[in-house]
């Protein structure tokens, strides 16, 4: 006996397509870059300094997504140095970049591991995205180096994936200054 599915093969393969949600056939994980960082010297004696980094994030998605969640930790020279994080709701647009600030609370002694020249970095992220399709974890890794000179700590970053939803496009390469001063005033 010979088995014929042709055409109605085709229509329970149809009909199976048709009941998987559209945002479970093309979902992409949005891509951050590191945009900025900026210092904050302890407010009070025996309180601890802050890094307050700026994240662009890039979804090229056709549908808004929310982020319920975002933990981020530094660590300098294999040593973890300071965790943060975001507890409020952000948006990231459909095909367009939004920027998520984090407050990463660091270590009294974070300024040795960072003090010789050309220390590696790596800022290690999570966080929970909800969209049509449902909850996601998401996690990246961002990694550079710690240049010192007289000016402060520059940070640079590597591994930078552009991003181009319609006209936008996010940094290549992150260069910002950080300038570190113990008890005194950071700027970027």
């Amino acid at each position: 006996m010979r088995l014929r599915l042709g055409p109605l093969a085709l229509t329970g393969s149809c009909f199976l397509a048709a009941c998987t949600p559209l945002g479970a056939w093309l979902y992409d994980d949005p891509s951050f870059a590191l945009q900025g960082a900026t210092f904050r010297p302890a407010p009070a004696p025996g309180g601890r300094d802050s890094l307050e980094l700026v994240f662009s994030g890039c979804n090229l998605n056709d549908f808004d997504l929310v982020g319920e969640g975002f933990e981020a930790r530094l660590v300098l020279a294999d040593r973890q140095v300071g965790t943060g994080r975001r507890e409020h709701p952000y948006y990231l647009h459909t095909r367009d970049t939004s920027r998520v600030i984090v407050t990463l609370a660091l270590d009294d002694d974070w300024l040795e591991a960072a003090g010789a020249s050309g220390v590696r970095f790596e800022l290690l992220a999570e966080l929970l995205l909800l969209s049509p399709a449902g909850e996601r974890r998401v996690g990246f890794r961002k990694q550079g180096t710690l240049i010192g000179g007289a000016q402060g700590l520059a940070i640079h970053g590597l591994g930078q994936r552009p991003c181009r939803p319609g006209l936008s496009q996010l940094p290549s390469v992150f260069v910002p200054r950080v300038t570190i001063r113990r008890g005194g005033e950071g700027s970027q």
